[in-house]
């Protein structure tokens, strides 16, 4: 954003968000951040570094060039070759699960998915590095990652500040409660044409909506769907997962490699594999 505000000419700051925190700041409620995006066109024409202080990655994560600290547990923390999976890559399902990682924290209807599994089970399929209070860095010498640095007394000062850096981004962290899914903006979305908009307090807020005949035959399959989410699946847990299981399968089979066909070994000696 600041790199092309910079290309354009014009200034990066919100000026907008600076009117809206003076009120904010007379009712006593939290203000807006400042924009932190740095202009770059002319670090990267004077090859300079143009953040030298600490940038904020994740909750997890910060960076001080060369620096970078993860800490926690890191999904997917894995390194793969140019093509993946490959005939390797299925020959080890056994010991290292799937080829492919999981969605972190599968939801179902607003809730957590637990799969059941063992946590041994969980990291491996996601493939979870638990990195503790962090793991430390040179992206400048190490892009990839690979060589931990947090043990080395050498290092000692810039593991200790960067730890103390990503505390206090901690702290600020926005992270509001976002509330919990509701089936009115479900009902809503159907009674103006199949569109997601506004659906509370929206009396007389849509325009009068034509449907076609098919908009009305698909209207009356959403409301038999939607009843029965209402009725039946939200109100118990134990119907939610059956009706899960039945939409998608059994999830054994990805995990034991049956979802793969079959590897192919062409003559170039390049490995390849076929996903059905």
């Amino acid at each position: 954003y600041g790199l092309v505000s910079e290309l354009a000419g014009v200034d990066k700051e919100d000026k907008a968000a600076e009117e809206a925190n003076k009120w904010l700041e007379t009712q006593g409620l939290p203000l807006l951040l400042p924009v932190d995006s740095v202009p770059q066109w002319e670090h990267f024409l004077n090859g300079t570094n143009g953040r030298p202080q600490s940038l904020y990655v994740s909750n997890k994560a910060v960076l001080k060039w060369p620096y970078k600290l993860v800490a926690g547990d890191q999904v997917y923390s894995m390194w793969s070759g140019q093509l993946y999976p490959n005939c390797s890559t299925i020959a080890s399902i056994a010991t290292t699960g799937p080829a492919l990682p999981l969605l972190d924290e599968i939801h179902l209807f607003g809730e957590l998915l637990n799969l059941g599994l063992p946590q041994e089970k969980v990291d491996a399929i996601m493939d979870i590095d638990h990195c503790g209070d962090g793991k430390l860095f040179n992206v400048e010498e190490d892009p990839t990652e690979q060589t931990d640095l947090s043990a080395d007394a050498k290092y000692a000062a810039t593991l200790q500040g960067l730890r103390k850096d990503l505390e206090d981004f901690n702290k600020g962290i926005f992270e509001p409660n976002r509330g919990a899914p509701v089936m009115g903006s479900c009902w809503s979305s159907m009674k103006v044409g199949g569109v997601y908009g506004p659906f509370v307090a929206t009396d007389n807020f849509y325009s009068p909506v034509a449907f076609t005949p098919k908009q009305l035959e698909d209207n009356k399959t959403a409301t038999r769907d939607l009843e029965y989410v209402e009725r039946v699946l939200l109100p118990n847990r134990t119907k939610q997962i059956e009706w899960f299981t039945e939409q998608v399968g059994d999830l054994s089979r990805l995990l034991n490699g049956k979802a793969f066909d079959k590897c192919l070994h062409p003559d170039s000696g390049v490995e390849t594999a076929v996903v059905v």
